[in-house]
């Protein structure tokens, strides 16, 4: 509804504290007329602590009212205190904005006022203005209307970039129970930011990588994304990642891979796909060269460390595979890739017991068991070991995966175990099933190690010809305990 000419709308509601003023609608804050850049958590726990003015917040309330009661860390919460007090501080008498309650939570530190912005009292002749009044509040009405527009989207991309962000946390991880999540924050991007490419083309990887939706509607989506954005690097890299992984279009997928490195050379992500993909080729060397930059971007990263340890394993390393996958276990216990290149490598070298514990290990990380469960499942497999050796652990395995959606997915994985105890033809019984449902795993066959003494078998040179990889044989064997080459981006 229209106010008179000569009345006065009221202003919207601010919130002044010490040096700075919140505007609760607009998510805008301002410190000595500094508009600050803080992300939008943030943002959303600085609101609830001006809301309790004052009153200890609890991070379980934290997570309920900013996380929408998603089940968080605690560094979370405090990763999203600390980028306020960064943003802020010191207040007022030096001291921070924001208390820490021990055991409790957080509190406000400074005293909170609700104000308007100040109303002019001048009141304008109507009768002789009217004209002027008119084309005068059009014009401001719709300037006003394009900032706040312009402005309103800016924050709405932020909050989406954010929420991606913090997605793809949850669905690199690679574990199933966090994909849900991942989807979850996708969805709430694309709401906020309709038609958002990398939020499309996020969703589109996590969807091929935990099956989520048919691939050939997870390959559209991300084309969708890159066509929304050619530019789009994150785009490139995922079409690229689901070509790879999902439908073997092997040139195609590396032409996008190294056009996304290229544009975006300190993207650890696309990178790791790139060397995967190289490794894949049987172009070992060049990608181990990839994942050593990728470790150089930031050696904290379990990812790239436990895609060396892949490619140590891959070229017959397994002394050095095994060192790198502890190195990546030590940065996270959840790297459960890690575990299984261990498992792979001392499967070849026959250390029985070291197997046990790596399976065990990697089941635990994958399904996220506590550590009495892990230790359980341990016990189950040794006292299996004792009683029947390597084929009743092996056996035990496969017998663990054997029907529905868990048969399916394992194929390679059955396959492997099958190696272990050199049923050869069993294996490739595997192998031949796996190109129905096709695993993820089924792109390492070509240059498995375990696979080697297949090698000269018409039925695997047929499993390889249909993933489009024979090449590939040939080039890993190659370069198989060979010295690093010059090369890469």
């Amino acid at each position: 509804m229209e106010a008179a000419p000569n009345s006065v709308v009221p202003p919207a509601e601010r919130l002044r504290f010490g040096d700075a003023v919140f505007d609760p609608a607009m998510r805008r804050l301002t410190i000595r007329d500094q508009e600050p850049k803080l992300g939008w958590r943030s943002k959303g726990c600085l609101a609830l602590l001006l809301e309790a003015r004052g009153a200890v917040v609890s991070k379980e309330e934290f997570q309920m009212r900013v996380w929408d009661g998603a089940l968080i860390e605690d560094s979370n919460v405090s990763h999203a205190i600390a980028a306020i007090r960064k943003a802020l501080d010191p207040a007022p008498g030096g001291d921070s904005y924001i208390a820490t309650v021990a055991r409790s939570g957080y509190r406000l530190a400074v005293p909170v006022v609700a104000e308007t912005a100040p109303a002019s009292g001048r009141r304008l002749p109507w009768l002789h203005l009217r004209l002027r009044w008119s084309l005068v509040a059009t014009t401001v009405g719709c300037l006003v209307f394009m900032a706040i527009t312009m402005y309103n989207d800016r924050q709405d991309r932020n909050s989406a970039e954010e929420l991606v962000r913090e997605g793809l946390l949850y669905s690199r991880r690679g574990v199933p129970a966090e994909g849900d999540r991942a989807v979850e924050l996708f969805e709430r991007a694309l709401l906020l930011h309709p038609g958002y490419p990398p939020a499309q083309a996020a969703l589109a990887e996590t969807a091929a990588r935990f099956a989520k939706a048919p691939v050939p509607i997870a390959t559209e989506l991300a084309r969708d994304a890159l066509k929304s954005d050619p530019r789009c690097a994150e785009c490139m890299a995922t079409l690229g990642y689901i070509l790879m992984s999902r439908e073997w279009a092997w040139e195609e997928a590396g032409s996008y891979l190294r056009a996304a490195t290229l544009q975006n050379p300190n993207e650890i992500h696309h990178r790791l796909w790139y060397s995967q993909w190289l490794c894949l080729q049987g172009r070992l060397a060049e990608a181990q060269l990839q994942a050593e930059h990728a470790v150089v971007l930031d050696p904290r990263r379990p990812q790239s460390r436990s895609q060396l340890a892949g490619i140590h394993y891959f070229a017959g390393r397994n002394r050095e595979a095994i060192e790198e996958a502890r190195a990546t276990v030590a940065l996270s216990r959840k790297s459960f890739q890690a575990f299984l290149w261990m498992e792979r490598a001392f499967m070849l070298d026959r250390f029985d017991a070291d197997v046990l514990n790596a399976r065990a290990a990697s089941t635990a990380a994958w399904t996220g068991w506590t550590d009495a469960m892990e230790f359980e499942y341990t016990d189950r497999l040794r006292r299996i070991f004792v009683k029947s050796g390597r084929h009743g652990v092996a056996n035990a395995l496969i017998d663990d995966v054997n029907e529905g959606i868990s048969l399916e997915v394992n194929r390679y994985n059955r396959a492997l175990w099958n190696m272990w105890i050199d049923e050869h033809q069993r294996a490739l019984d595997e192998l031949e099933a796996g190109l129905r449902s096709k695993p993820f795993q089924m792109v390492y066959t070509a240059i498995e190690t375990a696979f080697v003494p297949l090698h000269d078998e018409p039925r695997f040179q047929e499993v390889v010809r249909q993933i489009g990889l024979s090449h590939a044989v040939a080039e890993a064997n190659r370069q198989r305990g060979a010295g690093r080459s010059v090369g890469g981006i």
